[in-house]
């Protein structure tokens, strides 16, 4: 069997742990070869700390004493085709539903294929016309948001099904909250390798000054998003 073929498996069961039960040898003799021991131990954490099959439908049902409305708000530029669905996808299979996706393209054209995946009604689109970089194509997409609390993503960026939940859940825990941020890692290929996982501490404004670990993923609530709007700051 080729190297591609058994990283194809390997990825597979990465996202079925339950089917691990059924090839514990050759799974373990994969992982050991193909991962560094930081990926093996990440990937162990994520099997033991994020939510299954199970607890996922479970989420769907669960109704919070407070339901905001999140806008997603998305720059985009000369975006794959296959980014733009994969962000669209990930947010339809988030557990929480009440979410709205606010895309602003400032590509030198339309995206030609972008009417197939406009059908949901939450999916809002804009031609700018022009590129006015990340920052003045998120101003655009925000100018598009309508709800309760706003969400920066970029065009590659994916959620994990439950982010709109747990974040939906911090909201009704802190009511007075005004800003909120979680920790992130990196994917690649077609199997969405994770890697390079960041647990990020607690606010730090002396951190802050030093690296940026806020930026992904960020959710403001929609009156401090525009005060800073009205001071000019750029996002």
């Amino acid at each position: 069997m080729k190297l591609e073929q058994k990283m194809k498996i390997y990825h597979f069961l990465d996202k079925h742990p339950s089917l691990k039960t059924n090839f514990v040898k050759p799974y373990r003799k994969m992982m050991k070869k193909y991962t560094t021991n930081e990926e093996t131990d990440y990937n162990q954490w994520i099997i033991q700390n994020e939510p299954n099959a199970r607890e996922l439908a479970k989420q769907k049902k669960h109704k919070f004493a407070y339901q905001p409305k999140i806008s997603i708000v998305v720059p985009l530029y000369n975006t794959k085709e296959y980014f733009f669905k994969e962000i669209i996808e990930c947010l339809k299979k988030q557990t929480y539903s009440n979410w709205e996706l606010c895309l602003a393209d400032g590509s030198p054209e339309p995206i030609a294929y972008r009417e197939k995946y406009l059908k949901d009604t939450r999916i809002k689109y804009s031609i700018i016309g022009q590129n006015k970089g990340i920052s003045g194509n998120t101003n655009e997409a925000i100018k598009l948001a309508t709800g309760d609390y706003i969400g920066l993503l970029d065009h590659d960026d994916l959620l994990p099904p439950f982010s709109l939940f747990e974040v939906v859940k911090a909201i009704n825990e802190n009511p007075e909250a005004e800003f909120f941020y979680s920790d992130e890692d990196r994917i690649e290929g077609e199997f969405h390798k994770r890697f390079g996982v960041f647990f990020k501490p607690d606010f730090s404004p002396y951190t802050l000054r030093s690296a940026n670990y806020i930026c992904h993923f960020s959710v403001f609530k929609k009156e401090l998003m525009t005060k800073l709007r009205r001071r000019k700051i750029r996002i």
